[in-house]
């Protein structure tokens, strides 16, 4: 019973956390990202609020590192269970593929999307304290950052959805 429990444990975490990230991420790189590149400076202010008094990074990542985790987990336990056999059916190389593409796009998100994230920040702040108005060499470097983690976040969203069609998909091959 108290494995069935774990089981159940497992589950709920890695579809919670699952759906969670994915689901802010893509609203995040569809939606609030290319609404920030359309308003330019005058939405520092928005993602400075978003991104450091939320911690919404903070917040992703953690839900991304308890997704991965508890993932790992369940596929471990399904190895373990067979001695290994299980690793080289479909749906162990499906569910495989999901965690492995699930994997990469946190540390894209850890290696690139936060470090240009926390230097948009620290950007914004320097361009409010100088009056509010970006030099010519601030607000190019901003559309350096902003179309790294664009592209980057492209990526992600690739990476996530084929983890989360290889977990949508992995027990029926």
């Amino acid at each position: 019973m108290a494995d069935y429990i774990l089981l159940l444990l497992l589950r709920i975490l890695h579809v919670g956390a699952g759906v969670f990230w994915v689901g802010a991420f893509m609203l995040l790189a569809r939606y609030v990202i290319p609404a920030t590149h359309a308003a330019g400076p005058a939405a520092g202010p928005f993602m400075q609020q978003l991104m450091t008094r939320t911690k919404l990074p903070a917040v992703l990542s953690g839900a991304a590192v308890v997704a991965i985790l508890s993932g790992f987990a369940l596929y471990g336990r399904n190895i373990m269970a067979s001695d290994g056999a299980w690793a080289g059916t479909r749906s162990g190389m499906v569910f495989g593929l999901g965690g492995i593409a699930a994997l990469v796009a946190l540390i894209i998100g850890l290696v690139v999307n936060r470090p240009v994230g926390m230097r948009l920040g620290a950007l914004a702040a320097e361009i409010g304290a100088g009056g509010g108005r970006p030099t010519a060499e601030q607000t190019s470097e901003m559309q350096r950052l902003q179309a790294r983690v664009a592209g980057a976040s492209r990526i992600i969203v690739v990476l996530l959805m084929v983890a989360v069609t290889a977990m949508a998909l992995g027990r029926y091959v």
